[in-house]
């Protein structure tokens, strides 16, 4: 049961440290506020991927998610991504 929580806390930390890199980015490339930022990457069907810690989406760099989460918010959809490999379906 240790091992489980343990890791169930290291993908928490992965999770956080990519929304908070993210954020950062559309803070400083779309003028957002932090709390803008947050709550729209949160509301996301990337970020639902990234809180899965199955699909390993944690693993990509912050240009590879920002890029994602662009096409999400300008087309609606994540399909297509070579990224995700048929995660987003």
């Amino acid at each position: 049961m240790n091992e489980i929580s343990r890791e169930a806390r290291r993908h928490a930390r992965r999770t956080y440290k990519r929304v908070k890199s993210v954020a950062e980015r559309l803070t400083s490339e779309y003028g957002m506020t932090e709390q803008e930022a947050i709550a729209s990457f949160y509301h996301s069907r990337l970020y639902q991927l990234l809180a899965d810690e199955k699909t390993k989406v944690w693993w990509l760099s912050t240009p590879v998610l920002l890029e994602l989460y662009q096409t999400e918010t300008e087309t609606g959809e994540l399909d297509g991504a070579p990224y995700l490999d048929g995660l987003a379906g």
